[in-house]
């Protein structure tokens, strides 16, 4: 019988990071292991484990290296620069983009934590997480990833607004 050792495929080895207390509050926040997505998929986010503030993310036998990018809307944003991938992880949700191509790679991946908020996600939490989470498509960093149009709330709390097609 012969014996075959797996394979194991080394990190690349990448300068170390200079890491600021902002970004040290956001990977306190990203959660780490199996995420299942939509239609099927499944994304796998690992922290590295020998270069600090970095990320491994598997999906579909490719995997990226990714670093947090600090953000104005509170999600919780991660780049591979060199292959143009974005892990963004909001209250709600999770996606993973392909930059470079325009077009989401896995969509609506949910953490336990983010299955509850989508569970609460009727009447007034509804729209909370609407304006939370889904609304910071105004914003370039999840724009590839919206699914609607531009949306306000008006002043007795309905959202109004075009809805994309």
């Amino acid at each position: 019988m012969l014996l075959v050792a797996p394979v194991v495929v080394a990190e690349p080895v990448f300068e170390p990071l200079q890491l600021t207390d902002a970004d040290k509050a956001v990977i306190e926040k990203v959660t780490l292991g199996n995420v299942p997505c939509e239609l099927g998929a499944n994304v796998v986010l690992m922290a590295s484990p020998t270069q600090p503030g970095r990320f491994v993310v598997e999906h579909n036998k490719r995997r990226f290296y990714m670093v947090v990018t600090q953000t104005t809307t509170g999600a919780i944003r991660l780049e591979d620069p060199a292959q143009g991938a974005v892990w963004l992880q909001l209250a709600n949700k999770s996606m993973l983009m392909d930059q470079k191509n325009g077009r989401r790679l896995a969509d609506a991946c949910m953490n336990p934590a983010q299955m509850l908020v989508a569970e609460a996600g009727t009447g007034i939490g509804k729209t909370l997480g609407y304006l939370l989470n889904d609304c910071s498509c105004d914003h370039p960093e999840v724009r590839a990833a919206c699914t609607h149009g531009t949306q306000t709330l008006t002043d007795q709390g309905a959202l109004s607004g075009t809805a994309k097609t």
